[in-house]
């Protein structure tokens, strides 16, 4: 066995970018503290590492890098992510589940296609078809996207894909991703063809079999920094307080509670605007305003509970909680404060908001 996984390396052609990425991956998860050995945890790795990247350049003689490092870059992927390497063949297409990156509230998923030699993919609107991410324990999935990702080699037998999930969590502290098995499964690849014949849009299909993951269970780093400020803002017009701001490298999720916000949906007749509105801001060290991107899966969302709906049971409280992404993932390391309508909120622990 140990001589047929040294012709496989062998057999292929590491590219500088990879040959890095590999150097870069093993040693910041050795660094990490893990409840396990340190020898048993680099051996893991090391294979998971070399599994994942094989199992995405078999056939192509190069070593590729993960898919969500190939999407985000460094930085906060370098702190967040984690290998998985996790592939499944059907009728000569492998689809390989790469990476992965998430905290309580969004799960992101990285996946590797490669068909059959000869096999051109050369469109930017292919579309995987994929069940209701299913959750084995107390995580409800709300919402999700399987977007396809930019493609480096158009002429070639692979594409790569992004899988966003929303978890639902009504109230802080409600159950989150990590530590969680799903099942997933994904059918087809396609795409949409418009038929000037018919006037009507109808799908390609380029690969009619699916690929089944089974269950996976989650594990990935958890970087959040979960703060209870508790300081009273002028939001939507009314008092109310900031009781919860969390930060994690996917972005940042704030809590505002107060009685006056009580019917506030009912202020904004085109509805979402109340999710707009609030100023929230995120700083790094060097000063810099960090722009959402709500063009990102799910860059600027909201929850509100105003009790607006005359047939709705009655709220214990009023609150307004929203979620800002950034099209990429943050480098904990270099976040200072967050400004949230108007008042301070220091990212460390030693200093004060103001």
């Amino acid at each position: 066995m140990k001589r047929e996984y040294q012709n496989e390396l062998r057999a292929l052609r590491w590219t500088a970018e990879g040959r890095a990425a590999l150097v870069r991956t093993l040693t910041r998860q050795e660094e990490k503290t893990v409840l396990r050995p340190r020898r048993a945890l680099r051996t893991a790795l090391l294979a998971a590492a070399l599994l994942c990247l094989l199992a995405v350049g078999v056939g192509a003689a190069v070593i590729t890098l993960p898919v969500l490092q190939a999407h985000f870059g460094s930085g906060g992927y370098d702190q967040a992510a984690a290998l998985v390497g996790k592939s499944v063949t059907s009728d000569g297409w492998t689809m390989t589940l790469t990476d992965c990156v998430g905290d309580d509230r969004y799960l992101i998923l990285g996946f590797a296609l490669t068909a059959p030699e000869g096999t051109v993919l050369d469109r930017e609107d292919y579309r995987p078809l994929r069940d209701r991410p299913e959750f084995l324990g107390e995580a409800k999935p709300s919402a999700w996207q399987l977007r396809q990702l930019k493609d480096e080699d158009p002429a070639d037998n692979r594409l790569r894909f992004g899988l966003w999930i929303e978890n639902i969590q009504d109230e802080v502290g409600d159950p989150g991703l990590n530590g969680e098995t799903m099942r997933l499964c994904i059918q087809k690849l396609q795409y949409p063809y418009w038929d000037p014949e018919t006037e009507e849009w109808t799908d390609i299909t380029v690969f009619d079999g699916e690929w089944d993951f089974g269950e996976l269970t989650l594990s990935y780093p958890d970087l959040a920094l979960r703060l209870e400020p508790n300081i009273p803002v002028t939001v939507l017009g009314v008092s109310a307080e900031v009781t919860y701001l969390e930060v994690t490298p996917i972005g940042l999720n704030v809590w505002f509670v107060g009685d006056a916000l009580k019917d506030h949906d009912s202020w904004y007749p085109w509805g979402g605007q109340c999710i707009q509105e609030p100023e929230i801001t995120l700083y790094d060290k060097e000063g810099s305003v960090l722009i959402p991107d709500k063009y990102t899966p799910f860059g600027i969302r909201g929850g509100s509970g105003c009790n607006g709906n005359p047939n709705a049971p009655q709220q214990e409280y009023y609150f307004l909680n929203i979620i800002q992404s950034y099209g990429y993932l943050l480098d904990m390391g270099e976040l200072d404060h967050v400004e949230v309508c108007g008042a301070v909120i220091p990212l460390h622990p030693t200093e004060e908001v103001r």
